[in-house]
């Protein structure tokens, strides 16, 4: 009967983990053209697995490396966390698919008023796959771009990674950090199985005081 109450309690408590909390995916690093590079960071959302909205994103920090670097993160004036198209999260990644005659595209958008070498900037980092089927051209690129507005001398750093013409997904982020959730799974996993030894530990020395 315990370990029946301790299963429903480890059924109840992995329900309330799939709904109500967040998952963080590290970034994956990646080179650049130019001499760019996305060095790390990470993307929270709020555990919705399956099609990603932009109400899904909670908070996210890019960090990319280069003659102008810049992080792109929930602070960033303007910042946000744009989807266009199909996004997908799965426990283990956050992909942009490739479908016939659609483009998706995950992106991150910021304008910084003053930034060094970069006044009244616009700046975004997108991971983008599309397919057309006419002339059956495919385009999987990740970009980086700072623009200038005209007044300022119009300065435009774009930095591209052509990742291919195949159909394997852009993979943007992996491996989720331990949430709280995953740790309460494993600690009452892990008293199940303390629990049950216990008990068999106490019928046995029962049995041999009785013989």
């Amino acid at each position: 009967m315990k370990l029946l109450r301790m299963v429903s309690s480890l059924i109840v408590v992995a329900s309330a983990c799939s709904q109500a909390f967040s998952l963080t995916y590290n970034i994956k690093p990646v080179a650049l053209s130019e001499g760019y590079s996305i060095a790390g960071g990470h993307i929270t959302t709020d555990g919705t697995l399956g099609l990603l909205g932009e109400s899904n994103i909670l908070d996210y920090r890019v960090e990319v490396d280069g003659s102008f670097p810049f992080v792109f993160h929930t602070a960033n004036n303007d910042g946000a966390a744009r989807i266009t198209g199909i996004v997908e999260a799965s426990p283990t990644s956050i992909s942009v698919p490739m479908y016939v005659d659609q483009r998706n595209r995950l992106s991150f958008l910021a304008e910084e008023l003053s930034f060094p070498g970069c006044y009244f900037c616009n700046e975004s980092l997108g991971y983008s796959q599309s397919f057309i089927p006419f002339p059956g051209n495919t385009i999987s690129a990740i970009r980086f771009q700072m623009v200038q507005p005209p007044d300022f001398g119009l300065n435009l750093f774009v930095s591209v990674q052509h990742v291919g013409d195949s159909l394997i997904p852009i993979v943007v982020a992996f491996i989720p950090e331990p949430t709280t959730c995953t740790l309460a799974v494993a600690a009452l996993c892990l008293a199940m199985g303390v629990g049950h030894n216990a008990r068999r530990v106490s019928r046995q020395t029962q049995i041999e005081n009785v013989r």
